[in-house]
């Protein structure tokens, strides 16, 4: 994803300089006193029209069955796409955001994706391949069906992508990361966590359209045949105990990636 100067490294990836390999225990960035921030920031957006769909590392949390809710967090970087169709619309959208509060993060001259708002960084990228990037098919289709989800210990709805799609996304800028290392690493293991961790991913694959669901079948395959797979995922899994999930990991992906019967979806 294109975003500002000193800001995000390729699609929905904030980099954190001080992660080393060890950390990727605990990849997954939110807790309680986080998801209050998420419930103010939906709620100042609700307040302006067209659909905002939450998107990043930090809504990973909310596509698992289970979250250990009071963890200790990290620094909080939310996503979100507008459906503005226009880049007309979108700098409407920029003095809307002004109004309420919104505080350009970097450049003060729209178009701007970064904002500061309370004491959140918030950064909203319109509907458009120029910012999305590679992975624009799926956050387009994404976005389209993006379901109402409740926040965590909230009445408050936010809009998220389906799970199928969200996972193309996180395949998507795995496979576009050919330079080892953290950010890589980090990503798969998201991939690793949604696999293991969401009991109903393969009905939603298999029920999910045609070409998102044959992406990420064909995707997985790949990688389960691939000669480093198995070694990154011992990076990532390096306690003793968790050998099993490398294993867990790999037959997942082997039945994720079998075929199922041609649907006209």
């Amino acid at each position: 994803m294109r975003s500002q100067p000193k800001q995000s490294i390729g699609i929905f990836i904030e980099p954190r300089q001080a992660w080393v390999l060890r950390d990727l225990s605990d990849a997954l960035f939110m807790n309680k006193h986080q998801l209050k921030k998420l419930e103010r920031l939906s709620q100042a957006l609700d307040l302006l029209p067209g659909k905002f769909v939450f998107t990043g590392r930090e809504m990973m949390p909310l596509y698992l069955d289970q979250f250990d809710w009071n963890s200790r967090g990290g620094l909080l970087q939310i996503q979100c796409i507008t459906d503005a169709p226009t880049m007309a619309e979108f700098m409407n959208l920029d003095r809307a955001l002004r109004k309420l509060g919104f505080v350009p993060k970097y450049l003060p001259s729209p178009p701007v994706i970064d904002w500061e708002f309370q004491d959140m960084t918030v950064s909203i990228f319109p509907l458009q391949q120029e910012f999305l990037g590679w992975n624009y098919k799926w956050c387009e289709e994404g976005v389209f069906h993006a379901r109402k989800s409740n926040i965590p210990f909230s009445q408050q709805e936010i809009r998220v992508m389906p799970p199928s799609y969200f996972l193309a996304n996180l395949i998507g800028d795995y496979q576009k990361i050919e330079k080892k290392g953290t950010i890589r690493l980090q990503k798969l293991r998201q991939i690793a966590d949604i696999l293991l961790y969401r009991k109903d991913m393969l009905e939603e694959v298999n029920g999910s359209f045609y070409q998102v669901r044959q992406f990420i079948k064909s995707s997985l395959d790949s990688m389960r045949n691939g000669d480093i797979l198995e070694h990154e995922l011992s990076q990532i899994f390096v306690k003793s105990k968790d050998k099993a999930k490398i294993e867990a990991v790999l037959h997942k992906m082997i039945v994720m990636a079998e075929p199922v019967a041609l649907s006209t979806r």
